[in-house]
Order: C-alpha cells, then sequence, then structure tokens
C-alpha cells in the first residue's frame, strides 16, 4: 500500500508557496514599489513572508530528509543538469556581487531538491494531479482577492488594470495560469462530473490569464493547444512514420520561426501590437551589449540585474525604465552564466531531446505526455519571460522535474522487462507508468 497522501497534500502546499515566492499581498509596501515584484526573499522584513520562506525550507527538507537513502538511489535522474548546477556555484568566484549569489544560489538549490524530489517520488498522475490541485488553488484565491481587496491584487502603477492576485505581478500569474491549463488540457477525466469539473478550470484559467492582460501567455497556450493533439495523435502510427512526421513537424516549426522572427514588426503591426514587444525588443538590444562585455562566464549566478548598480544600470538607463530581469530566460542564462552556461544548459536541454526522441519511437507516447507538454511549454514561455535563472519558480521546478523524469524513464527502459516489472511495484514509480485514465 502506498502511503503518498500527506506527502502529495504537502507538496501541493509547497508548490503553491513556491509559486507566491514568499510573496504575502496583504503586508507588501505597495504594488507601486518595484522592489515588491521580487525574488525569492526581497520580502524578507515582512514576519508573515519570512514565515513563509522559513515553512518553504523545512516543508521541503523534512520529507526529503526522512526518505534521503532511497532518493539518493535515483541520483542519476539529476546527472544531466549538474554541470549547469556546479557552474552556477563556481560563479560565485566572479560574481560582480557575491552575496547576491549566494542568497539566490539558496534557493536554487532548494528549487532543484524540490523538483528532484517531485519527479523520483510520485507517478505522473499523481504530479499532475498535485500540480492540478495548486493551479486551481492560485486561480479561486486570486480571483476572491481581485473581487474583494483589488488594491491589493490588481496593478495600479506599471499595468493599470492588470490582474496579480495572490502572486507577486501579473506575469507570475498569467505563468501560473498557463501551467493549470496545460494541465487541464492533458488530463482526462472518468466521469461527466469530472468532464464539467475541467471544462469550469479550463475557462477559469483562461479567464485569469486575459485578465492578466498577458499576450505572452497567450502565445504559450496557442503553441502548446496546437502540439498536444499532434502529440496524442502520433501514438496512433506506426514507429517509422512516427519518426517521419516528428522529423517534418520539427522543420515546419523551425521554418515556421524563423519566418516569425524575420517579420515580427510587420506582423505585430497588422495585429495593432506593439512593434517594439512592450519595449522587450530595445531591452533585448542593451542586454546584448552587457553580454559581450563578459560572454563567456557573465556576471555571476542571479548577480546581473541590480537596478542602478553594476552593468545593469546601462541597461536600465538605455531603456529607461525598471527592468527586473530580460525577459528571455535563454538571455538570463547567458547574463548569469555566460556561453559556458548557456552551453550547459543545452546538454541538459540535448539529452531531454534524446531522451523524448527515444519516447516517440516507443509505445509510451500518451503515458509520457505529459513531461514533453512541459518542456514545450516551458522553453516557448521563456522566449518572452524569464523563469530558467529565477528561483524559486514552479516553472523551473516543472523543467526539472521533467528533465529527472525523462532520465527515470530511459533508466528502466535499459532494464530488463522483469526488473522493470519489479519497479513498476515499488514506492518509486517510474515517470513511464500509465497515467490511470489521466491522459
Amino acid at each position: 500500500m502506498r502511503s503518498w497522501n500527506v506527502e502529495e497534500l504537502w507538496s501541493v502546499v509547497l508548490l503553491i508557496l513556491f509559486a507566491m515566492n514568499g510573496y504575502v499581498p496583504f503586508l507588501m509596501k505597495g504594488l507601486a514599489d518595484p522592489t515588491v515584484h521580487s525574488q525569492f526573499n526581497t520580502s524578507a522584513s515582512n514576519p508573515l513572508s519570512q514565515a513563509m520562506i522559513l515553512l518553504i525550507w523545512l516543508g521541503t527538507l523534512v520529507p526529503i530528509g526522512r526518505i534521503l537513502p532511497r532518493l539518493m538511489k535515483s541520483a542519476y535522474a539529476i546527472r544531466p543538469l549538474m554541470p549547469y548546477i556546479l557552474l552556477a556555484f563556481a560563479s560565485i568566484l566572479w560574481s560582480q556581487d557575491a552575496l547576491v549569489s549566494v542568497r539566490k544560489l539558496l534557493s536554487f538549490s532548494l528549487t532543484c531538491i524540490f523538483a528532484f524530489y517531485f519527479a523520483v517520488r510520485f507517478p505522473l498522475h499523481k504530479q499532475l494531479a498535485m500540480i492540478y490541485a495548486a493551479t486551481t488553488f492560485i486561480a479561486i484565491a486570486s480571483v476572491a482577492i481581485c473581487l474583494l481587496a483589488p488594491k491589493y491584487a490588481i496593478d495600479h502603477a506599471q499595468h493599470v488594470g492588470a490582474w496579480q492576485g495572490i502572486l507577486s505581478g501579473k506575469n507570475a500569474l498569467a505563468g501560473t495560469m498557463v501551467i493549470g491549463l496545460a494541465a487541464a488540457l492533458v488530463i482526462r477525466p472518468k466521469s461527466i462530473l469530472q468532464q464539467a469539473a475541467r471544462i469550469f478550470l479550463m475557462l477559469l484559467f483562461a479567464g485569469v490569464i486575459l485578465m492578466a492582460d498577458s499576450s505572452g501567455a497567450l502565445v504559450v497556450i496557442a503553441v502548446f493547444w496546437a502540439s498536444m493533439p499532434l502529440l496524442s495523435h502520433l501514438a496512433g502510427y506506426e514507429q517509422k512514420t512516427r519518426a517521419l512526421i516528428t522529423v517534418i513537424l520539427f522543420i515546419g516549426g523551425a521554418s515556421l520561426a524563423i519566418c516569425v522572427v524575420e517579420y515580427l514588426p510587420i506582423i505585430l503591426k497588422l495585429l495593432n501590437r506593439d512593434p517594439t514587444l512592450t519595449g522587450r525588443t530595445d531591452l533585448w538590444k542593451a542586454v546584448l551589449i552587457s553580454i559581450f562585455k563578459h560572454p563567456f562566464l557573465g556576471y555571476g549566478y542571479g548577480a546581473f540585474w541590480l537596478g542602478l548598480k553594476g552593468e545593469s544600470a546601462n541597461v536600465v538607463l538605455a531603456v529607461k525604465w525598471a527592468v527586473p530581469h530580460a525577459h528571455n530566460g535563454f538571455l538570463d542564462i547567458w547574463l548569469s552564466l555566460g556561453g559556458v552556461g548557456l552551453a550547459c544548459f543545452g546538454y541538459a536541454l540535448l539529452k531531454a531531446c534524446r531522451r523524448i526522441w527515444a519516447i516517440i519511437l516507443s509505445d509510451d507516447l500518451k503515458p509520457c505526455l505529459w513531461m514533453i507538454s512541459i518542456v514545450i511549454l516551458v522553453l516557448t514561455y521563456n522566449l518572452d519571460e524569464s523563469d530558467l535563472i529565477s528561483a524559486p519558480s514552479m516553472m523551473w521546478i516543472l523543467l526539472v522535474s521533467a528533465f529527472c523524469g525523462l532520465e527515470v524513464y530511459a533508466h528502466q527502459h535499459r532494464r530488463p522487462a522483469q526488473v522493470r516489472r519489479h519497479a513498476g511495484d515499488a514506492r518509486f514509480i517510474s515517470p513511464q507508468t500509465a497515467l490511470a485514465g489521466a491522459v
């Protein structure tokens, strides 16, 4: 008998707290203060925020500590990310603000540890259910606070009227709702009641995204909505046909992306949108200038964006607004850890893509659909936002857990069938385990 109930509930709570980043709307100084839209412990001066941060630390480390010996047996799952993680810690040596790097690396470590635990402790259908529950709570709580206490939950300064809910900004709320909507799209309900609840929650997630006024989130959902049915239908074809269709889709998608980038100003003008992507194109140009000053090792993990201190001052003065990040996860990796860091992340991504290719050629595509969808979702989202270098972040947690889950899948499928059957009965269920009606 599997006794996951308490751990599942606790993991849902931790996912919610990670998404909130220690942010407590009622204790913040005001949404007009740019320091409020910040990282893990900017709000540490508030007692309740300090309590939340402590709860995240203890809540993560206590259950992990209890089963650490068994977790260590699955340590191979995090191996592809180890070069990236080790480089992040080594960057303290050349960081332009070592104390900032140390503080953010503590949050980064905690996030990676929890993501690893989440991936190897629970089978995929449990992961999906917990993510679904956490994002549902955040959606309902955000709607409630926006309606009952709008001065705390609606932006009245930078993006007037945009919903922020219980999170620290409109993009944080929209990103979390994207995750919830993605989970709802992947889940397959077992009854009419569950189907009705699923439709209601999909409408709720989509409505909150619209109220958050995040164009990037809408684009991500459009890409996700288009790609998921294609992946689902692939399972019905023979192996060679699946491989051919995947290659065609990849080449077609890459060609389309190049065309969009090439003609982006024209497309945005036709859609009556800002051709600078709300100042992002100007920001990216300024960021690239800073990148090429330290192209190989960067400025240290999380130590670039210091406002008017250090090199980030040049970017802030160039774009003339308080920039919290590069609005592109890959550029932020380059800023923090240089081209070497980008290569280390690319190595982990290539390993994940190799695992995904093996899954596409196997008969386990549908059970593994959630891991594949997370990789697509997070990478697409980070073309416009930045969750690859900020921690804790639910996006980063899910990406790391997907990378780890893909490694566990590959490890289990390298073993003889009889051993895999025993592993499927064990307490640690491999991610290839069928989602039992969830997918």
